[in-house]
C-alpha cells in the first residue's frame, strides 16, 4: 500500500530500497572524498546513469537518488587502481573557467563516451 502512495511500482520498493541505499554524499565520506570530488568521479566513471549502481526514487516532486554498494566498490577500485583524480577534476570539474577543458585522459572514462 505504502509504495503504491508513494508512486514506488511493487518491485522498486522494499528490495529496490536494499541494493540502492547509499546517498551521494555517504559515498563521498565513505571513500574520504569531498563531495564535489566524489560528483566528478562518478561523472568520470558513469556511476549515474548504470542502473547497477544507482537509482532515483521520487516522492511527488521530489527525487532522492541512492547508490548501490556496487557505486562503491568501483569508486574505491578505481582510487586504489592508481586513477589521477587531479586530472579528473580538471577534466570534469564544473565552474568558470576561461581555457578550455583538457580531454580526459584516464582509464575508464565514460563521460567522454556520452558526451560524443
Amino acid at each position: 500500500m505504502c509504495a503504491r502512495l508513494w508512486g514506488l511500482t511493487a518491485p522498486d520498493s522494499k528490495a529496490h530500497r536494499r541494493r540502492t541505499k547509499a546517498p551521494a554524499f555517504e559515498l563521498a565520506d565513505k571513500l574520504g572524498l569531498s563531495r564535489p570530488k566524489a560528483t566528478v568521479l562518478r561523472q568520470h566513471l558513469g556511476i549515474d546513469t548504470d542502473s547497477d549502481c544507482s537509482h532515483t526514487f521520487t516522492f511527488g516532486t521530489q527525487k532522492h537518488p541512492r547508490f548501490s554498494d556496487n557505486a562503491f566498490v568501483r569508486m574505491r577500485d578505481s582510487l586504489n587502481g592508481g586513477i589521477d583524480m587531479d586530472a579528473i577534476w580538471a577534466s570534469h570539474s564544473t565552474g568558470k573557467r576561461k581555457m578550455p577543458r583538457p580531454h580526459c585522459n584516464q582509464k575508464g572514462c565514460k563521460a567522454q563516451v556520452a558526451a560524443s
